[in-house]
């Protein structure tokens, strides 16, 4: 099954760069293609990640665990959806308005999801990330929705949606950061505490430590990491379809990597449940 995954991964890459050069020529359906044709890649390696983890660890998983799966897949799928509307939104001018509408629906489904899989494994972390999060989000919202402008970009129609959309993405990142955050922060005060006295302090036991540690860890890694890529990914996307850098090389190249970058460490991070690193 690793190597499956590692195919899926060299072929993601390979397909990555076709996309970006035929980009930078442009838009057309070849790099619609070769755009969708990777992300598709990352769903197969999530979905093999899942097959592998049902397969090693059936009966040994971690609370939340399973729905988890299942939500980073889905929010998967709807980035590869986006990621082919988005495209045929650049050659079909006649149905642009409605096929970039459903672009920024399919993305903003895809940070739902993600939310909501990382809603099944916070149990550990402190609360009030979910509110800083959320007020973030707010924060985020309000600045794209009225001050597009006066950053130089101009999203006409598209306002009110991609301020939602941009509040979904904030939410998405900071919550997945201060997630990662707090539960590190537990952790290593449990373990300090453990090793000084011989008993971990709070909700926290010897039994519970390894796992902790070896399971939950590298998973919120990934997710935060992924979600930081992608908020570069986005803050670069913005100049090229709303401001005046189109399809510039150094543009399309950040834009992209940060971007497939921060779908396969979504996908990783179901590669961390299935090691027990």
């Amino acid at each position: 099954m690793i190597t499956i995954i590692g195919i899926l991964t060299f072929a993601l890459w390979i397909l990555a760069i076709a996309f970006m050069l035929v980009r930078i020529e442009g838009y057309s359906m070849l790099d619609v293609i070769l755009k969708t044709s990777a992300t598709g890649c990352i769903v197969l390696i999530a979905i093999f990640a899942n097959i592998m983890n049902a397969r090693v660890y059936e009966n040994q998983p971690v609370a939340g665990e399973s729905v988890f799966r299942i939500l980073i897949v889905c929010g998967l799928v709807f980035g590869m959806l986006g990621d082919l509307v988005l495209g045929l939104a650049h050659i079909n001018k006649e149905k642009k308005s409605r096929l970039m509408y459903t672009g920024f629906i399919c993305f903003g489904l895809n940070h739902i999801f993600n939310i909501a899989a990382i809603l099944q494994i916070d149990y550990l972390a402190d609360k009030k990330w979910f509110f800083y999060a959320l007020a973030g989000a707010v924060f985020v919202a309000l600045v794209v929705a009225f001050g597009g402008r006066k950053m130089g970009f101009h999203f006409g129609r598209y306002t009110g949606i991609l301020s939602g959309y941009a509040g979904l993405l904030s939410m998405d990142a900071f919550y997945a950061i201060g997630v990662w955050h707090s539960v590190k922060d537990m952790i290593t005060a449990a373990e300090a505490a453990y090793n000084e006295y011989g008993v971990a302090t709070g909700i926290y036991d010897a039994a519970m430590l390894p796992q902790l540690g070896y399971v939950l860890i590298p998973v919120l890694t990934c997710l935060a990491a992924g979600q930081l890529a992608f908020m570069i990914s986005d803050m670069t996307l913005v100049p090229m379809y709303f401001g005046k850098m189109g399809t510039k090389p150094h543009y399309v190249v950040l834009n992209h990597v940060s971007y497939y970058l921060a779908q396969q460490l979504m996908a990783f991070s179901l590669m961390a449940f299935a090691y027990r690193w």
